[in-house]
């Protein structure tokens, strides 16, 4: 009796994890988002100047995956911010460089003051240098490299919050590309499964997700743009290891009422639903561009990343070969990043968990980020806004986590350090010879009629 007993509560245990895995509870909502001011889409940020590095205006760009190369010895970058800011971090992406890095502040450009600074190997992946506050108009990032490589996505924080600013769509010449993934345009994470083992905290909020160790066959992130926006690419940078990545768009997103009466998605959803873009990294370099053949327009778009995917592809072969198995031929081709960029392989190391380190949900109109009137210039009136602070963030993350913890029941030992060090630049084929065409996706949008958006974010 008692081994019967013991079987039925594994038995029961077993079906509640399965459909834990299948539907997913909607992710709290923590209010206004940092805004990254190393942004050209931010009208009066530009490089001022630069030493050594290469293509450093990349650094600025909307696409994450856009990188500046950093040569052996010493080389630096200087951002002229558009007014005046409290930062109290400077964070970028390394593919293979290793040495010094130091980060400098200045308020007319003529004067520095070091804010902070870090010895880097070159098996570290997301760099990120904190400080204290400091009010600046120009940041200085300097390298000393012992080793060459590329840097990509960096990225100032401190005051400045996405309530700070508007995005409008326009083709005035100061416009620029623009990245829907950096929250400014109301865009947000509402599903991140596995959930993160960094949730709740600011990192998860600017587009970093460092996912557990698990059994789970995908890691998938879904964003609401708050309106239905066009877009022309989704790119993504991640821990160094192979990945197929799906990318799926939708004007509306089926959603029901849990148990507790809480929005919830059943991930099977995406089981019967055509991507409007995939692609392979097979050789598991940690970057990867989609371009579908035609435009998307939709308010949800689901990034599903496949861990393993085509791991032991060959790259040989023609790019009609290449489209023939690696891509949707009819929806969607996939942009590789050039080998040449790439010094090194560095292989995914840790304890299995795997990190996004950046995703760009490229818009296919340019526009600005403008004032919204009430951006705060120091430390005290940041402090004054009525949003939650970053203790309570992660304390709502906490209460979100106890509440579903039957959620994760399949996703390995909770707590388990995400992120593996290590990748360098440059997307795989896809090695998948068997792959076969699908047919043209249904993202449940009239097109000839579409929801328009807010007026002041048309297109």
């Amino acid at each position: 009796m008692k081994t019967a007993s013991i079987a039925l509560i594994l038995a029961t245990a077993g079906l509640v994890g399965d459909a834990a895995a299948a539907s997913w509870p909607r992710l709290p909502s923590a209010g206004s988002q940092p805004v990254d001011l190393a942004n050209s889409a931010i009208p009066g940020t530009v490089v001022s100047s630069s030493q050594g590095i290469g293509h450093a205006s990349a650094l600025l760009s909307a696409d994450p995956v856009d990188g500046a190369s950093v040569p052996v010895g010493a080389s630096e970058v200087v951002i002229r911010l558009a007014k005046q800011y409290t930062i109290n971090t400077a964070r970028f992406l390394s593919d293979g460089v290793a040495g010094k890095v130091t980060v400098s502040g200045s308020a007319d450009g003529n004067q520095w003051t070091g804010l902070g600074q870090m010895e880097i190997t070159g098996s570290d992946r997301l760099v990120p240098v904190s400080f204290a506050g400091a009010q600046v108009k120009f940041v200085k990032l300097s390298i000393q490299a012992s080793q060459n490589g590329v840097v990509r996505s960096l990225a100032l924080y401190g005051s400045a919050k996405s309530s700070d600013f508007h995005l409008k769509f326009s083709e005035s010449s100061n416009a620029s590309s623009l990245n829907l993934a950096d929250g400014v345009g109301g865009a947000r994470v509402i599903y991140a499964y596995p959930t993160p083992t960094n949730a709740g905290e600011k990192e998860a909020s600017t587009n970093v997700f460092h996912f557990p160790a698990s059994g789970e066959k995908y890691r998938t992130i879904i964003y609401d743009l708050s309106a239905p926006r066009k877009l022309k690419q989704f790119t993504a940078t991640y821990t160094a290891t192979p990945v197929r990545l799906e990318v799926f768009a939708f004007n509306q997103l089926d959603e029901k009422k849990d148990w507790r009466g809480k929005l919830a998605f059943d991930a099977a959803l995406l089981d019967s639903a055509t991507p409007v873009a995939a692609g392979q990294d097979a050789r598991g370099l940690g970057n990867i561009k989609l371009t579908p053949s035609k435009q998307v327009q939709a308010r949800y778009v689901v990034l599903r990343f496949e861990l393993g995917a085509g791991a032991n592809a060959s790259m040989g072969g023609t790019m009609s070969d290449f489209l023939q198995f690696a891509m949707l031929p009819v929806d969607g081709v996939v942009s590789l990043l050039n080998p040449a960029e790439a010094s090194q392989h560095v292989a995914a190391e840790g304890n299995g968990g795997f990190s996004v380190t950046g995703i760009g949900l490229n818009a296919a109109g340019e526009g600005n980020y403008e004032s919204s009137g009430n951006e705060q210039g120091d430390e005290e009136n940041e402090d004054s806004e009525e949003k939650p602070d970053a203790e309570d963030e992660k304390a709502l993350w906490s209460q979100f986590a106890g509440n579903y913890g039957a959620f994760n029941m399949m996703t390995g030992p909770r707590g388990a350090t995400g992120g593996a060090a290590g990748s360098v630049e440059g997307n795989g084929n896809n090695g998948n010879n068997n792959f076969s065409p699908s047919p043209p996706p249904d993202i449940n949008i009239d097109t000839d009629n579409p929801t328009p958006p807010p007026s002041d974010t048309a297109l």
